[in-house]
């Protein structure tokens, strides 16, 4: 560690008027080239890629003022995305949006964020600062042939900034009508050896409920995080880990308190022959109270190695893992979990092999045995093909299966937390399946202008509902089916002058129904409440070397049951960069609506609607 905890860094901190603008500046072609992992195991360039993937760009986030996860990934046309209240959010691709959404693998440097309790994400303990990340990956569609169940329906890849490509510190703050935050960074060593700290502090006020008044949902949070990375010949080390601290504001039955830390570390080594491997290990520590429903103590640990080489026309990916859990939950005020405490396991094996079958042709066979504590060995397969017409760009089709296998809740909740129960875990719940067949088209057809557009039907089988149980208790089961299908596609637009515009949709169908001969009304509405039509629009344009102009649109249909209405909302901000480490912003979210919802009441804290509110941020670098 002596070699990271070098002196600052000599190198001119990323926060002028040219970094801020760095990837503007850069072509399209530039960003083709631009290796994503988040579709596979294999990086590979974007361009290349047969699967709908789209990135978000470190500047793409600056621009907009972003300050959260959730909010970074409403640039993303492939995703939807609404927030319930001050801090929890449902993010879905191709449907099924919920709060406790479990069809959706979010990854932080390759380490899952879902927790074993529900096998969703906690949004208001995810928190990376803007200016940590290089990129987010959103892939909508399976990845379970490489990453495991619970990717049925999209993969977030969240990719942070190598220490030794960094260098220098930075300060920001940031303030408006409903949040404000501040954070500083700072990072030692050299472009061998380096180590980058930060903080952050962010406090969101309660919102204001529909029909007046305000819902007892504020919240804040406090982090602190480091990464350091060191390369010595043919090897790489990353050893990065975070704490986090969270508190809602106090409700009738108390406040919701998070507290979470984590550490991964990554070996990478290359060999003479141009094979590579990785070995990755994380801890991940939750501790969290909420009153009302569970209190739980969540300890994980995970080691997995992956080892990928070329051998003639075949790139060959293969690797192994385990990942053990173990979780102490008491009771809260609704609901418990029965037992209270278990160790769960985890294991794996993959294998992936790219085939060239000429100079136009690929065939990626892909397929991973997971092996869970509740279902055994799930078999994940996976089949893509890729063609590159003459004229250029990329015509892909793919067929997989990918699971969502059972989870704490489905086996072990009960409600209300003391018999007679209303609710109870199914003890043979099954995973849910999906068949997913899509077909993709990619191209470039000018220097200025970068299209994609995909076509998908995922058929489903054994979704969560439930059935009648003993003592009256309704039983979690398998008993929703059907199908949902759709396309998305987005277009991207890079012109002199610093000129980029952006635009995206997303249409969903979704056909589900209960299985013969089980009655249970509320378990097709439960699997989501999903718009049918969602469209976004984009645009950045330099006024000047050091003004930028940035504006976002969004039009979310409306969600059917229960009805939330269709809602049209516009943001914008003005940068200012008065000197080559300073930038100003002023910003308005929610330009030409006074309020409006995104999505039904949860929680018990009634129908929060989001407002029009203005903000300013400043960024200092050193």
């Amino acid at each position: 560690m002596a070699g990271l905890l070098a002196a600052p860094g000599a190198a001119t901190a990323d926060t002028g008027r040219d970094a801020l603008d760095d990837l503007l500046e850069r072509s399209l072609e530039d960003l083709a080239d631009v290796e994503v992992t988040g579709g596979s195991r294999r990086a590979h360039r974007l361009e290349d890629s047969a699967a709908s993937v789209f990135v978000i760009h470190r500047d793409d986030l600056r621009r907009h003022g972003i300050r959260s996860l959730p909010e970074a990934l409403r640039l993303a046309p492939n995703l939807a995305v609404a927030r319930l209240h001050a801090s929890g959010y449902a993010v879905s691709a191709r449907g099924m949006k919920t709060e406790l959404g479990n069809k959706l693998l979010v990854l932080i440097d390759g380490r899952p964020v879902y927790t074993p309790l529900f096998g969703g994400v906690l949004w208001d303990m995810q928190a990376v600062p803007v200016e940590e990340i290089e990129r987010i990956e959103v892939v909508s569609g399976p990845g379970a042939a490489a990453w495991g169940a619970n990717a049925v329906n999209g993969v977030i890849n969240i990719v942070t900034r190598p220490a030794i490509e960094t260098a220098g510190g930075w300060a920001n703050a940031w303030a408006s009508g409903e949040e404000h935050g501040a954070g500083v960074g700072q990072v030692f060593g050299d472009d061998t050896a380096a180590l980058r700290i930060y903080a952050r502090h962010r406090r969101v006020d309660d919102g204001a409920a529909a029909g007046g008044g305000e819902l007892a949902d504020g919240w804040r949070q406090q982090q602190v995080g480091f990464r350091a990375d060191r390369v010595r010949g043919a090897d790489e080390f990353t050893l990065q880990g975070d704490a986090l601290r969270a508190e809602s504001s106090p409700r009738v039955f108390g406040a919701v308190e998070s507290r979470a830390w984590n550490l991964s570390a990554h070996w990478r080594h290359r060999r003479d022959d141009g094979s590579r491997w990785n070995l990755h290990g994380y801890l991940d520590v939750v501790d969290r109270d909420d009153p009302l429903v569970i209190r739980d103590r969540m300890r994980i640990a995970a080691l997995e190695f992956v080892h990928e080489s070329q051998r003639g026309a075949h790139r060959l990916t293969w690797g192994a893992g385990l990942r053990v859990a173990h979780d102490d939950s008491s009771p809260g005020l609704l609901a418990q979990l029965d037992p209270g405490h278990r160790t769960l396991r985890w294991a794996h094996a993959f294998v992936a092999d790219q085939i060239a079958l000429g100079p136009r042709l690929s065939l990626d066979l892909d397929l991973r045995l997971d092996h869970n504590p509740w279902t055994g060995t799930e078999v994940l397969p996976s089949l893509r093909l890729g063609w590159r017409p003459p004229e250029g760009g990329l015509v892909w089709a793919a067929l997989s299966r990918a699971v969502r296998a059972p989870s704490r809740f489905d086996r072990d909740f009960h409600f209300p937390a003391q018999p007679p129960y209303v609710i109870a875990g199914g003890a043979g719940f099954d995973s849910e399946v999906a068949i997913v067949s899509e077909l993709g088209w990619r191209r470039r057809p000018t220097d200025w202008l970068a299209l994609s557009l995909t076509v998908f039907h995922h058929r489903y089988e054994g979704l969560r509902g439930g059935e009648p149980g003993p003592g009256g208790a309704f039983v979690i089961a398998n008993r929703v089916e059907g199908a949902v299908w759709g396309a998305e596609g987005w277009a991207t637009v890079r012109l002199p002058r610093r000129w980029e515009l952006a635009a995206g949709f997303l249409e969903l169908r979704k056909d589900l129904r209960l299985m013969p001969g089980f009655p249970d009304p509320a378990a097709v509405r439960d699997q989501g409440n999903d718009p049918e039509t969602q469209w976004l629009l984009r645009a950045s344009v330099g006024v000047g070397e050091r003004q930028r102009l940035a504006a976002f649109a969004r039009y979310v249909g409306a969600l059917p049951d229960p009805h939330v209405p269709s809602y049209v909302q516009v943001d914008a901000r003005w940068s200012f960069v008065p000197g080559p480490r300073t930038e100003f912003g002023i910003g308005v979210r929610n330009l030409f609506d006074a309020r409006h919802a995104e999505h039904q009441p949860v929680g018990g804290l009634g129908t929060p609607e989001f407002g029009r509110t203005v903000f300013v941020d400043l960024r200092l670098g050193w």
